[in-house]
C-alpha cells in the first residue's frame, strides 16, 4: 500500500484516477496530521489528485474511511508480531522480539498506528450504522487479541522462569502502553542524525522487558 507523507501540502494537478489503496493511505496520513474531526473527504481527495466524488465511489463516509484506516494498521500491527514471535524462545526474549517489532511498526507505519487511537475512541460515537459499528466492534476485538499475545509470552516466561511472578495484564498494558506512546513522540529524523529506528526499537524493547525479567541473586 502506497504510503503518502503529511497531509498538510495536497497534491497539485488535475483530478486523477485513484484505487482504494491510494485513499486509504491519503486518510491514514490526514487523520494521523488532523484528527477525525478535522479532516474532510475533500482534503483527502484533494491529497491524491482526485475528486470528492472518486473518494466517495469507494467509501460512503469519512466514518467508513477511519474504519479501512484501522483495519490496515491491524494487520500491519499483527505482520510485525506474527514475524517476530518465536514459542521455542524463552518468554522473556519472546516479549523483547515482539515489542521490538511493534515499535518498528510505530516507526514504518506511524500514519496508520496512530489512527488506532482514533478507532478505539469511536465507540463513544453516535450516529454509527449497524454495519459500522459491527466492524469497529471485531475491530476492537482485534486490538484485544493483539495484547492477548504478549499475555501469552509473558505468561509463559513465568512458566520457564525467564520473567518474574508478576500481574500479567498491569504489566503487559505498561509495555504496551510505552510502545505506544510513540505515536505522540517519534517523529523520522530528516537529516539522518540521530538514533536508527532498529536502535530505538531495540533500546525501548529491552528498557521494558529489563522491568519484569525474573531475579535469581
Amino acid at each position: 500500500m502506497e504510503k503518502v507523507e503529511g497531509c498538510g501540502r495536497p497534491s497539485i494537478g488535475r483530478p486523477q484516477r485513484v484505487d482504494v489503496d491510494q485513499i486509504v493511505a491519503a486518510a491514514a496520513a490526514c487523520f494521523a496530521e488532523h484528527g477525525y474531526e478535522r479532516t474532510t473527504m475533500t482534503m483527502v481527495a484533494q491529497h491524491v489528485s482526485a475528486t470528492k466524488g472518486m473518494v466517495y465511489n469507494h467509501f460512503k463516509s469519512k466514518t467508513d474511511l477511519l474504519l479501512a484506516v484501522y483495519t490496515v494498521a491491524m494487520t500491519r500491527l499483527f505482520a510485525g508480531i506474527d514475524a517476530a514471535d518465536k514459542p521455542e524462545q524463552s518468554g522473556a526474549l519472546r516479549l523483547e522480539s515482539m515489542l521490538r517489532a511493534h515499535a518498528m511498526t510505530m516507526m514504518t507505519d506511524t500514519d496508520f498506528v496512530s489512527v488506532v487511537i482514533q478507532g478505539v475512541q469511536m465507540q463513544r460515537m453516535s450516529g454509527l450504522s449497524d454495519e459500522q459499528r459491527t466492524i469497529l466492534s471485531d475491530l476492537n476485538a482485534a486490538r484485544q487479541k493483539f495484547e492477548m499475545r504478549f499475555r501469552h509470552a509473558f505468561d509463559a516466561g513465568i512458566e520457564d522462569g525467564s520473567v518474574r511472578r508478576d500481574d500479567a495484564s498491569l504489566a503487559v498494558k505498561a509495555m504496551l502502553g510505552a510502545i505506544n506512546w510513540m505515536a505522540i513522540w517519534y517523529r523520522q529524523s530528516l537529516d539522518g542524525q540521530g538514533p536508527s529506528r532498529e536502535q530505538i526499537a531495540q533500546t525501548l524493547a529491552r528498557g521494558q522487558v529489563h522491568g519484569i525479567l525474573s531475579r535469581t541473586d
